[in-house]
């Protein structure tokens, strides 16, 4: 019994290990798509059509965070750690973190989608090795959460 447990068990690891791989090879690791996810929050593109955009950064950083903390991989810490600093890099000075503009804010999707920007910053914070990045992180996660209160 505990001999068909152990294979079972190598079974189930090595499936995980390779779609781990694939999803962490040919999506997370795309630093084109990234960048992509991130023109959502400088071009404000949920604007037309109170869309929601804006989450998919959130969900994707939230993947790939949980492949990292399985799989280990440098490369892979290296292309969300860009995501990160690409993200923040649209944080305006107010806090706001948003794929809509200042007129349309808090309609259709917008909170949503803030929701995963934050769900996603702390995934990667999670993760993170780099001090001074955690505190960057910790801070725009505050200014933005500030700013949706306010």
């Amino acid at each position: 019994m505990e001999n068909e447990y152990i294979a079972a068990s190598a079974k189930y690891t090595a499936e995980w290990d390779r779609y781990f791989k694939i999803a962490a090879n040919q999506q997370m690791k795309d630093g084109e798509l990234w960048k992509l996810l991130i023109r959502q929050f400088v071009n404000k593109t949920d604007d037309c059509d109170d869309g929601w955009r804006g989450e998919f950064w959130g969900k994707l950083m939230r993947g790939g965070a949980l492949v990292y903390a399985y799989l280990r991989d440098a490369e892979l810490y290296e292309a969300l750690k860009a995501a990160v600093l690409g993200l923040l890099a649209t944080q305006e000075e107010n806090g706001r973190i948003s794929a809509y503009s200042k007129e349309k804010e808090f309609h259709g999707w917008d909170v949503w989608a803030r929701k995963y920007v934050m769900l996603g910053l702390e995934y990667f914070y999670e993760i993170c090795n780099e001090e001074s990045l955690k505190t960057q992180i910790i801070d725009a996660l505050e200014k933005h959460a500030h700013y949706i209160m306010a």
